[in-house]
């Protein structure tokens, strides 16, 4: 622990009734408790692993000042809103129980951050925006009389077996249950391995998403981990969110033909070396795997036997023919919009959905479990030349993944 200030002379004048003859000069210790905890009950809902920056965690420490000092004597002031809380729960609030932080901020006896609360201790100088995660701000007020002294300090939520109430408990069962329910089926195993030597399985289901969620002629869509499996079976919630751990809006841009074929330049030739035969590199593995993707929508071919910057030929749009001077409409996600905006300044980004896992999720479970989803890889680009490709990236595959 350290403090935020040193003591005030005046604590140190009280030092002796702390120590000892507080009680009989009637002494009020009262204690104010900020926490911004990222987590209702001390399991992570979507790994179910425990955590300890919990609201429960919040509890067990409240309560065992409640006892030494006195249930009168102590405020918890819970500076969390639900959309700070940590994925899990945020997309619980959203789609189950939106209550449930609230509740459990009573059993806890905390009170919202209002103004009117926070506004004498502000006044004091607490650095209230610092607190983050595990640690809590804890302010002690000292009166004897007519005089008062205080004290700031930080400390920690440390994990805890303690149980709230059996109505809290059974909430804790539910969140398990949600988080484990089958959202929809897959008729076949999707992996990421394949988004790197051209068209995937995996790749296509997302761009699906992403197209029917936007209305968009066009998808650009990069693995959202380097080496990741969906199995063939029911998809739950807890699948989508550990395999799309960054935060991410779906967002669409307009944007020309050309400016299309120039980003298109600049993935393939960053994430492909120049090849000149089967005993050339093919795929840059120093290059992140979320700055690999592919583009759904058109019928394209990258040449890898040609320097970067010349290496895509697009050919057709949707039904029609490719042009330059056309605008396109293309769905991708809000990193990789920046990314193009980088590029191309002038672009306007239009948010579609500002959480892309809330409404992937979404999407998935207007589908439910009892249609199976049974995406398969496109041929609508390919990486040439093929005959060189094709045996480049059966070496590679052993190479990278195995």
């Amino acid at each position: 622990m350290r403090l935020t200030k040193p003591f005030p002379a005046l604590l140190f004048s009280l030092a002796f009734w702390v120590l000892g003859f507080s009680a009989a000069r009637g002494q009020v210790h009262t204690r104010t408790i900020y926490a911004r905890p990222t987590a209702v009950f001390s399991f992570d809902p979507v790994t179910n692993r425990p955590t300890a920056a919990s609201v429960q965690a919040l509890a067990a420490y409240a309560d065992r000042w409640r006892t030494e000092l006195g249930p009168g004597n102590i405020t918890v002031v819970c500076l969390t809103r639900p959309e700070e809380l940590g994925i899990g729960w945020h997309i619980y609030h959203t789609l189950a129980d939106s209550m449930l932080l609230q509740h459990a901020m009573a059993e806890v006896g905390a009170v919202s951050p209002l103004p009117a609360v926070l506004s004498a201790e502000m006044a004091g100088g607490l650095p209230l925006d610092s607190v983050r995660g595990e640690q809590i701000l804890v302010a002690d007020s000292y009166r004897i009389g007519s005089e008062v002294a205080s004290q700031r300090k930080f400390d920690k939520l440390y994990m805890t077996s303690r149980d709230f109430l059996p109505e809290l408990a059974a909430e804790a069962f539910k969140v398990r249950a949600f988080f484990a329910q089958p959202i929809a089926t897959l008729a076949r195993s999707l992996s990421t391995r394949g988004c790197y030597f051209g068209p995937s399985a995996f790749s296509t289901l997302f761009h699906t998403f992403q197209r029917q969620a936007t209305g968009a002629q066009l998808s650009l869509f990069a693995p959202p981990q380097f080496d990741a499996t969906l199995d063939s079976g029911a998809v739950r919630i807890a699948d989508v969110l550990r395999l799309f751990t960054h935060e991410n809006a779906l967002v669409t841009v307009r944007l020309t033909g050309a400016e299309l074929d120039g980003f298109l330049e600049q993935i393939y030739g960053m994430s492909y070396f120049t090849i000149a035969g089967t005993q050339s590199d093919l795929v840059r593995t120093r290059v992140p795997y979320f700055l690999h993707d592919d583009l759904a929508g058109a019928r394209y071919r990258v040449d890898l036997s040609q320097r970067s910057g010349r290496r895509v030929t697009i050919y057709y749009v949707g039904d029609g023919a490719f042009s330059e001077k056309t605008a396109y409409t293309l769905a991708l996600s809000s990193f990789r919009a920046a990314d193009l905006k980088r590029k191309y300044p002038h672009l306007v980004v239009r948010m579609v959905e500002p959480d892309y896992r809330l409404a992937l999720i979404r999407w998935l479970m207007a589908r439910g479990p009892e249609s199976p989803l049974n995406p398969v890889a496109p041929d609508n680009y390919s990486l040439a030349p093929e005959r060189w490709v094709s045996v480049i990236a059966a070496r590679e595959r052993r190479a990278i993944f195995e």
